[in-house]
């Protein structure tokens, strides 16, 4: 056997090796297209906020998709949505991450499209009442918006009780701590005990829950410990003991939860006077089953990598193994 020529593979073979790893990875997109962003100004703090999503594709130099960084005062509602033609025709898709949007399309699909990113503003970093300067940026291009957060509103005669998901990016996952918050305003003035309850599907967080002072409809201050109300609290009831208000001062108070089942719904109620408030929350995402195994992560590119470096390695050592043996003489 001509070993030298087993030898003079090693080099080929670790190569190859390293471009089936690389190979993998998916290429950097390249500039992107002409694009825009466009983003509602008439949403409140606790509404959905509709970014909408456009690029035009001239000819079929373009791309196969490009990244858009998102702003961080912005939380997506979803992690997947379509792109459509003028006239309804799905022509691509747009794929949400954390802070990114990345949008493709099929190379045969040319002409202008369009998709719908629900968002919501992420109350960490924003409030209500609020002017924000939202920046979307793809490549060396940026799209600027400069919207004010409508104020909250305060009905002076009836409380209100609304939820919505806090973390409606993993409304699927079972695990997802406080993804649910549950917020009941007082009728301004009125110190009224308020008794909330929630359904068999979520546990309240007891260490999570706050108050908030609203004035005159302005979403106003958050109040310390030292000045927030009794709250006796378990999994799925509490019970806080109000001290008369401001005669112009509403209470908000904010209850965060956590779904235990994949269900449809979830649901809270009040006894407080006036009159007794139920809300509901759905899952927008699809209803997990109860059992519901963990989601696996999908393999990443680097991992392939990893593992084409491995088989490489493998390939040489064998090789070189082989190319070391010696044909025994005959006696």
């Amino acid at each position: 056997m001509d070993h030298s020529r087993i030898t003079g593979t090693v080099p080929l073979l670790v190569a190859l090796g390293i471009l089936a790893g690389t190979a993998a990875c998916a290429a950097p997109d390249q500039q992107p297209p002409a694009w825009d962003a466009v983003v509602a100004t008439d949403a409140g703090m606790w509404d959905t906020v509709p970014v909408t999503l456009t690029w035009s594709l001239a000819d079929t130099t373009a791309p196969a998709g490009f990244t858009v960084e998102l702003p961080p005062e912005l939380r997506p509602l979803v992690g997947e949505t379509e792109a459509t033609a003028p006239d309804g025709t799905s022509v691509g898709r747009v794929e949400i991450d954390g802070g990114t949007a990345r949008a493709t399309w099929d190379p045969a699909d040319h002409g202008t499209a369009t998709a719908v990113l629900p968002m919501a503003w992420d109350s960490g970093t924003v409030a209500a009442g609020e002017d924000v300067a939202l920046t979307f940026r793809a490549g060396d291009d940026e799209v600027r918006h400069e919207v004010r957060i409508r104020p909250d509103e305060t009905d002076p005669a009836d409380g209100r009780l609304y939820g919505y998901w806090a973390d409606r990016a993993n409304e699927d996952r079972r695990e997802a701590h406080e993804s649910l918050q549950w917020r009941y305003v007082t009728p301004v003035g009125t110190p009224t005990p308020v008794h909330l309850s929630v359904d068999a599907g979520q546990e309240i967080s007891c260490d999570g829950i706050t108050f908030r002072a609203l004035v005159d409809g302005q979403d106003g201050r958050d109040l310390p410990a030292s000045e927030a109300p009794d709250v006796e609290c378990s999994a799925d009831e509490l019970e806080v003991t109000l001290e008369p208000r401001a005669p112009d001062e509403a209470l908000m108070l904010l209850v965060p939860a956590t779904p235990v089942v994949g269900a449809a719904t979830y649901t809270a109620q009040t006894d407080a006077a006036p009159e007794p408030l139920t809300s509901t929350v759905d899952r927008v995402g699809g209803t997990a089953p109860v059992d519901a195994p963990a989601a696996v992560s999908p393999v990443s590119a680097s991992w392939w990598l990893a593992a084409g470096l491995v088989v490489a390695l493998a390939a040489t050592l064998a090789l070189a193994r082989a190319s070391g043996r010696r044909p025994v003489a005959a006696a």
